[in-house]
This record gives structure tokens, C-alpha cells and sequence, in this order.
């Protein structure tokens, strides 16, 4: 800290600040120690670690996490949920502005050997293979990631070669996963409200109707099932994998900071309530900058303690003056909170 400032020299990844689309920011100022702010704690890029920094920072800025693993014991015997919780405490401390997230990255790569190798990851299979590696240390079937992730997916085949009849399946999903299509119009936007996901589409080759015994043409709708996950994770899928090629889409999503509402995409029995939250609400957005080869991962999150946006590029942390600023073509995880019911 020098003269009341948080100065910070990191590495960009070789991106310039014009790249990542910082705009109308101002750098965090504190009069003197007592001023820092719980929450505000950047992450030292350990060597192509933003991908790890970016989902942890997304994480750390979900309320109801935070507080389960800020209530955790220092006797408790896991070794991930153990480094965990020392980083949150040290994060939320609001005595640092900066920690080494190194114990963490060692436990988690004892447990996951693709992350021993300094190279960069993907922030989402991170955070995923993050949370799955919490749920197994709980050992037991229901966990605090359970109780706040994880959600239900109902899939429905309807067969259109004369029977008519309705196939469903359900899946449990610890995050939704949304394709982002490569459609090119004169603004470049898509709206979040009206994605691909929960239509219902033809399938994509024949259907073998188990009432037909023959293979038909059939279509399939996607639904939410009852109740919600209380943290909605989504992924917009901007990264395309074939033989040939890998591309990234930049296509501009219209997401909103608030408001999301899924009530339209939800079956609902009849012994269901009808009075659950539909509303979520945006807490949190990992970025990714520049090409599959060469890219940067930075984090939008809010902080709960003063209702502010930040942004989170490893070590430096600016405050966000714009909320226009947060929605940008390079968003790829945005992290939801479902808004409680009175």
C-alpha cells in the first residue's frame, strides 16, 4: 500500500488493459488499514493460474458459501475444505489485499494431477471438478454443495411418428450449460431470456419409439424441475472443439444483473409449492480475454458486504463505477443467487 493506494504489478497474460475492456474503473482506496474491506483480496497468479483465481473470486462472492465455509473449524480433518477455509478467512479477513492461494492449489492437485502442470485450465471444469472434490470430503450424501448447487433437469422426447407418446428423464445438474451461437446480426446480441436451451427442438437423427419398436422422428424440450438450486451456475459455451479446429465465439450475451427469471421453464407437480422464488439475481462473472492459446481469465463479482462491483484480475481489484460495464461478449461463467421469499 503506498500513500492510501493499493499498488499492485502483476501479469496480464500479455493482454493489454484495452483488451480486457476496463472502462470508467477507479483503483480501490483505503485512508488506513482500518478501512479495508472483507471480501476485497486479490489472488497471485501462481503461473497461469487465472483460471483458478477467477473461479475462486466467483466463489468467495456467493454469501451463502462464504458463510458455511467461514463457520468451518480449524480441527477439521480435510485437507481441500481445510485449505479452503484458511483462504477464505484470510480473504473475508479484511486485514489483506493480497494472498497466495499455494496450500490450496497443492491439495487440489494431489486429488486432480491436471492441475500440477502451470499451464492454463478451464475455469468452469475447474470450478465443477472444485465443488464435486468439497461435496466427497463432506462424505455424506447431502452437503452444503448439494443443498446450494445442485438442481434437476427433466428431458422430454415426444415421439412424432404416430403413438405420440412422451418419454422423460431426469438428470441432476450442478450447473447449466447454455450453447452460444455464432450468429453474426447487425448488434451481435443474443438474449440470455430467449436461449436454444429450453426449446423444444427436432433430435438431431432418428428416434427408436420403445411403443413404435421403430425408429421415428421425435422432438425434445428440457425443463427445470422443482425446487431450484439456491446458486444457479451458467455456462455459456464459447468454446468449440472438433477434429479439425477449436474457436472460441465471442457473440455479445445480454444477461441481466438482476431479475433472471425461470418461473416460464419450470415443470411443476401438483403436491409442489407454487410460492418458491423464481428471481435470481447476478453475483458474479469469470471473464475470459483473447484466444484458446493465449488467454486471461478475470472475475465481476459483488460484494456483499457494500453492495459493489469489482473487478478481480489476480492481484489488482478495481471497483466497477458502471454497472453497464459488467455485461460483456467476453463473459463465460455467470453465477446467479436465487432471491429468498419472505
Amino acid at each position: 500500500m503506498e500513500n492510501g493506494w493499493i499498488k499492485f504489478e502483476t501479469d496480464l497474460d500479455d493482454l493489454t488493459l484495452a483488451e480486457m475492456e476496463f472502462d470508467q474503473y477507479s483503483m480501490i482506496s483505503f485512508e488506513t488499514e482500518d478501512d479495508l474491506i472483507p471480501g476485497l483480496c486479490g489472488l497471485t497468479n501462481l503461473g497461469n493460474t487465472c483460471f483458478m483465481n477467477s473461479a475462486l473470486q466467483c466463489l468467495s462472492n456467493i454469501p451463502e458459501l462464504t458463510r458455511k465455509i467461514l463457520s468451518f473449524g480449524n480441527e477439521i480433518n480435510a485437507p481441500i475444505i481445510g485449505a479452503y477455509s484458511t483462504l477464505i478467512k484470510t480473504m473475508w479477513s479484511g486485514e489483506h489485499v493480497v494472498t497466495i492461494p499455494s496450500s490450496l492449489l497443492l491439495n487440489i492437485s494431489e486429488n486432480l494431477p491436471r492441475f500440477r502442470r502451470y499451464r492454463q485450465q478451464d475455469a468452469q471444469e475447474f470450478m465443477n471438478y472444485f465443488l464435486h472434490l468439497i461435496h466427497q470430503e463432506l462424505t455424506s450424501e447431502r452437503t452444503l454443495i448439494t443443498d446450494l448447487f445442485y438442481g434437476r433437469i427433466q428431458s422430454s422426447v415426444k415421439c412424432l411418428g404416430g403413438c405420440h407418446s412422451i418419454e422423460t428423464n431426469e438428470e441432476v445438474i450442478s450447473f447449466l450449460p447454455l450453447p452460444v451461437a455464432n450468429d453474426i446480426d447487425e448488434y451481435n446480441i443474443l438474449y440470455l431470456q430467449s436461449n436454444d436451451f429450453f426449446r423444444e427442438e427436432p433430435l438431431n437423427g432418428d428416434y427408436y419409439c420403445s411403443k413404435c419398436l421403430d425408429l421415428k422422428t421425435a422432438r425434445q424440450k428440457a425443463d427445470l424441475v422443482l425446487p431450484l438450486p439456491s446458486v444457479l451456475i451458467i455456462q455459456l459455451k464459447r468454446f468449440t472443439y472438433d477434429l479439425d479446429s477449436s474457436a472460441k465465439i465471442d457473440t455479445y450475451i445480454d444477461f441481466p444483473l438482476r431479475d433472471l427469471d425461470l418461473g416460464q421453464y419450470i415443470i411443476q407437480n401438483n403436491d409442489e409449492k407454487t410460492n418458491v422464488s423464481t428471481l435470481y439475481d447476478l453475483v458474479a462473472v469469470s471473464n475470459h480475454t483473447g484466444s484458446l492459446v493465449a488467454g486471461h481469465y478475470i472475475t465481476y463479482a459483488r460484494n456483499d458486504r457494500n453492495k459493489k462491483w469489482y473487478s478481480f484480475n489476480d492481484e489488482t481489484i478495481r471497483e466497477i463505477i458502471d454497472e453497464h460495464d459488467i455485461v460483456t461478449k467476453n463473459a463465460y461463467i455467470l453465477v446467479y443467487i436465487q432471491r429468498t421469499t419472505l
